[in-house]
C-alpha cells in the first residue's frame, strides 16, 4: 500500500484555481461564479461539482483535444482527482462499462449555444480512441455520423449558429473487452416546422444551403434549382448566403455526400435524397389566389408543368393533376355523406406547408433508418454486453418572440432537468434516508408545478380541444399561486406565461392549436402514396411510431426504382397542349371528375380520434428517453452559454449566473461535498473485495460489519470517516472507491505474477523430470544391453567348451 499515492485535498482559497466547485470552502453562487469566470478567463472550461462536469462554452478554438489528452484520459488511467475534461466523463462511463457489464448513459444539458453537439462528438471521438484493435472503417463511420446528423437535423437560430433542432440519442453497443459492435441512433422531435417558416435572421436546416453550394450545375439543372435567394424557404437570413458561408457549405455537401457513400447507399437514393429537398423548395414556392367561380376556394397561381406544381409533382413522380387537386379539395364526412370541397386559402396554404413539413420529417427519419442499418449492432447479434448512451437535444431557448416551437422544446428541458434533479436530489436524499444515513441542511427546489402543468392528461395546457386562451391563465395561477403575477403583462396577443427560476417567461399563444393538431389531409396523403417513385410511396404508407417517428418503424422497404429526371419543361415528355390546358384549369378537371364540389367549410377542420397531436409525440418522446435513461448508470455534463452573442473571452455573469440557478448547481456542489457517490450492497462488495484484500472478514457472518472490517483494514487512515454503513449498503465518496478498485487491480495482479511464477516453476520441474525420466530409461537401456552383452559372451565361451574334443 505504501507505493499508492491518494491525493484527495483539492480544497483551495478563493485566490486559487479550484478544480471542484465541491471542494470550496464557501459554497454559494457568487463564490461559484467567481471560480468559473477565473477559470474560463484561464482557458480552463471544464470545472467539476462532484461527479458532475460543467462545461463552459469557448466559443473558440482550444488546443486541448489532442492525442496527449486522449491518453492522459484514458479509462485506464482514471482518477478522481483528475483534470476535469469532457474526456475524463467518457473514460469514467467506459471504465463503469467494462468493470459492472452495466448500461451508462451520459447526459449533455444546456441551453442553445452553449456546446452540447460539440461535448457529444468529443466523447464519442474518446470512445473509439479507447477501442483499440477495433475495425478503423467502422470508427470512422461512428465518428462522422455526427456531422451527417447535423446537416440534416440542425440549424442557425438567433442563439446559436449550429443549433440542434431535434434529439439524438445515441447508444453505443460494446463487447466484454470493450471494443465498440455497433451503434443506434435515436431520434425524436425534429422541429419541422422550420422548413417553411423561420424567425428572422435564422436559417433553415444546413442541408439545404449545401444543396445549393455544392451540387455541381448539372444536378441542379436537374432539379431545375437557381440560386438559393430566388426561393422563399431561403430568405429568411441573407448571411448564410454570403460568400464565406457559401464555401462552407459547399464542403460540407461534398463531405456529407462522402459520408452517405461510405454508408452503401445505392446512387437511387442519393437521388432520391435531392429530389425529396427539392421538390419540397419547389412546392414552398406554390402560391393561391382566391378563385372566382361561384362556389369560392382558391385557384393555384401556376398550375403548368414548368410552374413549381408541375415541377415538385414531377420530382415525387406524381401526377400534377393529381397533385392539384389535393391541395385545392378535400373531402368530408357530413352525416355518413363524403362531400368533397374547395379549400379556403388558409387551408390551401396549411395543406401545402403540412405536406412540406411531412416530406422532410419522413426523409430524416428515412436517413436515421439507413444509418442504423449499416451500423447496428444486431448485424453482430450476441457480442455486445453493454452499452453507454449519450443524449443530445435542443437546449431551451429564451427568445425576442417564443412561439409553440419554443414551448416544446423548453417542456423537454424542464423534464430531462427534473430528471437530473430527481438523480441528484430526491432519490439521494431519499436512498439516504432509507438506509439510515443523516443528510443535513441539503435543500433544493425542483420544477413540479411546471412539469404537472405540461405533463397531466387532465391538466395539460395543450390538451386538444381546449379552450388554451382561458385555461392556460387559469392553471398558470393554480400551479405558481404563491407566485407575483406581472403587471406589464403583455396582452396584443393571447400570451402564456411560465415563472422560471426567478423569471417569467411568455409564449405567443397564437396557433398554438392549430400548429398542435398539425393535419396532413387525407387526400395529400394518398397522392404521396400513389406516387410510382416506390421510396416515396413507401415514406407515406409507413405509420409513424409511438415517438412520431418512421426510423425504427419495421417495414418491408422497396428499393427505388425512380430513373434520372430530364431537365423541364420537358418532363418525362408528359408535356402536351391538351395536358397543359387542363393544368390551367385544376377546378374544371375536378369539377369533371368528381361532379358537385362545394365551397370552403366556414368551421375549422377536426382530427379524427386517431390523430396524434405534436405535444402528444412529444410526451412520448419524453418518456421513452426518460425510461432509457433510469435503466443505465447516469453521469452529467452540463453546458454553459458564457454570453448571448458567443463571443470568445467574453464572460457575461449575469447570463452565467442564470444558467447556474436554474441548475442548482450549489445544491449539487453541496451534496457531492457532503454525500457518498459511491454505494454497493454488501454482498457484492464482500464478493469483489474481502477475498483479494482481507480474507479474514469472511469469517464474520454480519455482512455489515464484515465490510466495515474489509475498509478499515485497506484503506487509509485519512479515509476512514469518507464511507458510511447503511442497513443494506456501503456509501463511499468517489476516492475510496477508486482506492479499493487499485488495491484489488495491484492484489490481482499479484496473484496473476504468483500464479505465473508457481505455473513456470511447475512448467521448470516437468522439464526436469521428463529429462530425468529419459536419462534413467537411457541407462536402463544401456544396463540392459550390457547384461545382453555378458550373456552372450558366456554363452559363446561355454559353446566352445562343449564343442572341444576329449
Amino acid at each position: 500500500m505504501a507505493n499508492l499515492v491518494f491525493d484527495r485535498d483539492s480544497r483551495t482559497s478563493m485566490d486559487t484555481l479550484c478544480t471542484d466547485l465541491s471542494q470550496l470552502d464557501r459554497l454559494d453562487e457568487q463564490a461559484i461564479l467567481q471560480q468559473l469566470k477565473a477559470r474560463y478567463e484561464a482557458d480552463q472550461i471544464y470545472t467539476k461539482c462532484g461527479d458532475i462536469l460543467i462545461a463552459i462554452n469557448p466559443c473558440k478554438e482550444l488546443p486541448i483535444f489532442s492525442e496527449k489528452e486522449h491518453e492522459e484520459h484514458d479509462w485506464k488511467n482514471y482518477s478522481p482527482d483528475g483534470v476535469p475534461h469532457v474526456f475524463h466523463i467518457a473514460g469514467r462511463a467506459y471504465q463503469q462499462m467494462r468493470e459492472m457489464h452495466a448500461n451508462q448513459v451520459i447526459l449533455v444539458s444546456g441551453e442553445s449555444g452553449s456546446g452540447k453537439t460539440e461535448s457529444t462528438k468529443l466523447m464519442v471521438k474518446h470512445f473509439v480512441h479507447m477501442c483499440h484493435g477495433g475495425s478503423k472503417e467502422f470508427h470512422d463511420k461512428i465518428v462522422k455520423i455526427n456531422p451527417l446528423l447535423e446537416a440534416f437535423g440542425n440549424a442557425k437560430t438567433v442563439m446559436n449558429h449550429n443549433s440542434s433542432r431535434f434529439a439524438k440519442y445515441l447508444e453505443l453497443s460494446f463487447r466484454e473487452d470493450g471494443h465498440m459492435t455497433g451503434a443506434v441512433v435515436r431520434d425524436y422531435m425534429i422541429e419541422k416546422s422550420r422548413v417553411v417558416l423561420q424567425n428572422e435572421s435564422e436559417g433553415n436546416f444546413h442541408i439545404f444551403y449545401s444543396l445549393f453550394a455544392g451540387a455541381p450545375p448539372e444536378r441542379m439543372r436537374e432539379l431545375n434549382l437557381k440560386s438559393a435567394a430566388n426561393y422563399k424557404i431561403m430568405q429568411s437570413c441573407s448571411s448564410l448566403l454570403s460568400k464565406e458561408q457559401t464555401r462552407m457549405y459547399k464542403k460540407m455537401y461534398e463531405e456529407q455526400m462522402d459520408v452517405l457513400e461510405s454508408l452503401d447507399m445505392e446512387i437511387e437514393e442519393l437521388d432520391n435524397i435531392h429530389f425529396i429537398l427539392a421538390a419540397i423548395i419547389h412546392l414552398t414556392e406554390v402560391t393561391f389566389i382566391d378563385s372566382q367561380g361561384t362556389e369560392g376556394g382558391v385557384d393555384i397561381v401556376n398550375s403548368q408543368p414548368d410552374g413549381p406544381l408541375g415541377i415538385a409533382a414531377d420530382l415525387l413522380d406524381l401526377q400534377l393533376e393529381s397533385l392539384g387537386h389535393a391541395l385545392i379539395s378535400m373531402t368530408t364526412d357530413f352525416a355518413g355523406t363524403v362531400v368533397r370541397r374547395f379549400k379556403s386559402m388558409e387551408q390551401a396554404e396549411d395543406g401545402r406547408d403540412a405536406m412540406a413539413k411531412a416530406l422532410y420529417e419522413r426523409l430524416f427519419g428515412w436517413l436515421v433508418r439507413q444509418i442504423n442499418q449499416d451500423i447496428h449492432p444486431q448485424k453482430k447479434r450476441g457480442e455486445s454486453a453493454a452499452s453507454i448512451g449519450i443524449l443530445d437535444i435542443a437546449g431551451f431557448e429564451k427568445m425576442k418572440t417564443n412561439s409553440f416551437e419554443q414551448l416544446c422544446i423548453n417542456m423537454v428541458n424542464e423534464r430531462l432537468q427534473n430528471f437530473m434533479n430527481d438523480c441528484l436530489f430526491k432519490i439521494e436524499l431519499a436512498i439516504y434516508k432509507d438506509e439510515g444515513i443523516a443528510m443535513d441542511n441539503i435543500t433544493f427546489e425542483n420544477n413540479d408545478p411546471t412539469i404537472e402543468l405540461f405533463m397531466k392528461p387532465k391538466s395539460s395546457t395543450l390538451r386538444p380541444g381546449s379552450e388554451c386562451t382561458k385555461r392556460i391563465f387559469r392553471q398558470t395561477r393554480s400551479a405558481f399561486a404563491r407566485v407575483e403575477l406581472p403587471s406589464d403583462i403583455p396582452c396584443s396577443v393571447a400570451k402564456y406565461g411560465v415563472f422560471r427560476r426567478r423569471h417569467w417567461i411568455w409564449y405567443d399563444a397564437d396557433q398554438f392549436l392549430e400548429k398542435n393538431r398539425d393535419m396532413l389531409s387525407k387526400e395529400l396523403v394518398n397522392c404521396l402514396k400513389g406516387s410510382t417513385n416506390e421510396l416515396i410511396s413507401d415514406l407515406f404508407t409507413i405509420k409513424k411510431g409511438p415517438t412520431g417517428t418512421i426510423s425504427a418503424t419495421q417495414y418491408n422497404w422497396r428499393a427505388s426504382r425512380k430513373g434520372p429526371v430530364p431537365v423541364l419543361p420537358h418532363p418525362k415528355g408528359r408535356l402536351t397542349s391538351k395536358l397543359a390546358q387542363l393544368a390551367c384549369d385544376l377546378r374544371g378537371t375536378l369539377v369533371n371528375k368528381c361532379g358537385k364540389v362545394d365551397g370552403p367549410a366556414l368551421t375549422k377542420l377536426t382530427a379524427s380520434k386517431d390523430h396524434k397531436t405534436v405535444v402528444s409525440y412529444f410526451q412520448q418522446s419524453m418518456s421513452d428517453l426518460l425510461g432509457k435513461m433510469r435503466v443505465a448508470e447516469p453521469f452529467f455534463i452540463r453546458c454553459i452559454k458564457p454570453n448571448f452573442g458567443l463571443v470568445p473571452k467574453n464572460f457575461e455573469d449575469q447570463k452565467v449566473l442564470e444558467q447556474l440557478v436554474y441548475t442548482g448547481v450549489t445544491g449539487i456542489a453541496k451534496i457531492r461535498r457532503d454525500g457518498y457517490a459511491v454505494r454497493r450492497d454488501y454482498p457484492y462488495f464482500l464478493l469483489r473485495y474481502c477475498r483479494p484484500l482481507w480474507p479474514d472478514a469472511a469469517k464474520l457472518s454480519d455482512t455489515k460489519e464484515a465490510t466495515r472490517l474489509v475498509l478499515l483494514k485497506s484503506i487509509p487512515q485519512s479515509y476512514h470517516q469518507d464511507f458510511r454503513l447503511g442497513k443494506y449498503k456501503v456509501f463511499m465518496k468517489e476516492h475510496v472507491s477508486v482506492c479499493m478498485e487499485k488495491l484489488l487491480f495491484k492484489k490481482q495482479q499479484f496473484a496473476a505474477g504468483k500464479i505465473a511464477t508457481y505455473y513456470m516453476q511447475y512448467l521448470k520441474r516437468k522439464k526436469e523430470k521428463e529429462i530425468e525420466d529419459i536419462r534413467r530409461n537411457q541407462s536402463s537401456i544401456h544396463s540392459l544391453q550390457q547384461d545382453l552383452n555378458i550373456s552372450s559372451g558366456s554363452s559363446s565361451v561355454t559353446s566352445s567348451r562343449i564343442s572341444k574334443p576329449v
